[in-house]
């Protein structure tokens, strides 16, 4: 760690950061930790470099999967506002959701990952008696995280408490 040489006032000034020598990228030790309290670790290898557009797309497929990937990569690099990822099955919204928050936990972000379904299934079950976390406990990690990524937005069960 190291102290930002700032003046006083300035809102670095007593706060540590990483050495500069030591990238949070080459931290593996933490970058395991963040994939499983994100629920990464099932896809840790999806990245944009791997995520493939070939010739058995029609064009406007291709063209379509280009700006999502595009889209996508600009998002990782820059968190602002949302991005919604939008398609048929199979057509790589999960692997480019992920390239997002494998890129920003690599920044050090705090990335939850979550399907929609198995998000409702835990608050739901936290109101049982004998659950072991309380409502308030999963959905202020929900709410506080740096990066929440909903999977399958859509596909949940449609009820009135959903």
């Amino acid at each position: 760690m190291v102290r930002h040489d700032v003046e006083v006032g300035h809102p670095l000034f007593g706060k540590m950061a990483r050495c500069p020598n030591n990238p949070q990228a080459h931290d593996e030790q933490l970058l395991n930790r963040l994939r499983r309290t994100g629920n990464l670790e099932a896809f840790k290898d999806k990245t944009f470099d791997n995520f493939t557009i070939n010739e058995m797309h029609k064009p406007i497929e291709r063209e379509s999967l280009v700006h999502a990937l595009m889209s996508a990569k600009r998002f990782a690099e820059q968190v602002d506002g949302w991005l919604l990822l939008e398609g048929s099955y199979g057509c790589g919204k999960t692997h480019l959701a992920a390239a997002v928050a494998n890129t920003r936990l690599a920044q050090g972000d705090n990335v939850l990952f979550i399907t929609a379904p198995d998000l409702l299934d835990h608050l739901r079950s936290a109101y049982a008696p004998n659950s072991e976390s309380g409502y308030d406990d999963l959905f202020d990690r929900v709410r506080n995280v740096g990066l929440l990524i909903l999977d399958d937005l859509g596909v949940e069960n449609p009820s009135p408490w959903a």
